[in-house]
């Protein structure tokens, strides 16, 4: 909440209000505030007013700016799962998913995923990455779910909360250094230009945000605005998602000498060892309709050293 001054006929000036608002910054002096009743500058805050920076012309020099409304139809967002975060039953896990978000309307959807994180939380097995070198018959399915509420901020906070082993979050981030939340936008259906420079600037202000790595050759999958590399995903009908922009998380992938590591690799990872007791990661994946391109060759790997493939279908 911005600074306020509030003069002797009652009117507030937010002091703050315009700082990071402009393209020249400003600072937090009260020449440089915008008179507000408090029910505007509530509502300044709250981005559901902003300043018209393009002002009839017959106005100049007698305005500067207007304050117009914006859009208030209410933002629909969606969650993009390709893994544990769906089936996973920790308490704080179940919980996010049973307060947030709508589970009854959860679709599945095509999208460029493959395993190819070795992760510590997973006994140094393989868990799923994105990956923006998918295209067609390599494209995997994930599931979308659309979440309850349309506070953008509050939602990417909550699901990064979530990613947590332990459900908490004091710092209120959606980052760290093995992943990020990232944010795809609908290009048919385009949000307000101010929410997306609001996005950026929020992930401008993390220590590590988006400092994944990427294969030869590979586009990043998330870029220094916060957004998400991919495109939007879609269901084998062709039905509309119901949702203007999708959040997700995603996590940094093991490449070595440019490569990701190779199906044999990551099924061998899932059989010996510690990783062994994980190659519940991908049955559960695959029980939930959570799939890659590289399943078959798992499968293959998996079954041709078990002498069965009742462990993971």
């Amino acid at each position: 909440m911005s600074p306020v001054v509030t003069n002797q006929y009652g009117l507030s000036t937010s002091l703050t209000g315009m700082q990071g608002r402009s393209r020249r910054g400003g600072q937090p002096v009260v020449p440089n505030g915008l008179p507000l009743s408090r029910i505007h500058h509530a509502a300044f805050d709250a981005y559901l007013i902003g300043i018209d920076r393009s002002p009839d012309p017959s106005r100049v020099g007698k305005v500067v700016s207007s304050v117009v409304l914006m859009n208030k139809e209410k933002l629909r967002i969606g969650v993009l799962m390709i893994g544990s975060l769906y089936w996973c039953k920790r308490m704080h896990r179940e919980q996010w998913r049973r307060e947030r978000l709508d589970m009854e309307a959860k679709q599945h959807v095509s999208v460029p995923i493959r395993y190819g994180r070795r992760s510590s939380g997973w006994n140094c097995s393989f868990t799923m990455v994105f990956s923006t070198k998918l295209r067609g018959n390599r494209l995997g399915c994930g599931i979308l779910v659309p979440c309850r509420s349309g506070d953008l901020m509050e939602e990417a906070t909550a699901l990064w909360t979530a990613e947590t082993p332990e459900g908490r979050n004091p710092e209120m981030r959606i980052s760290a250094g093995w992943g990020c939340v990232a944010l795809l936008q609908n290009s048919e259906r385009p949000i307000r230009t101010e929410l997306l420079e609001q996005w950026t600037r929020r992930v401008s202000a993390e220590p590590c945000y988006g400092k994944l790595n990427s294969a030869s050759g590979e586009k990043v999958v998330v870029d220094d605005r916060g957004f998400l590399n991919i495109d939007w995903p879609t269901t084998d009908k062709g039905i509309d998602l119901g949702v203007d922009v999708i959040l997700a998380t995603a996590t940094n992938p093991t490449i070595v000498e440019g490569r990701y590591p190779p199906a044999k690799e990551i099924a061998a990872a899932w059989r010996e060892g510690k990783g062994k007791a994980d190659g519940r990661y991908f049955r559960n994946n695959r029980r939930c309709g959570i799939k890659t391109f590289q399943d078959d060759k798992l499968i293959s790997h998996i079954s041709r050293a078990n002498g069965t493939k009742a462990i993971i279908l």
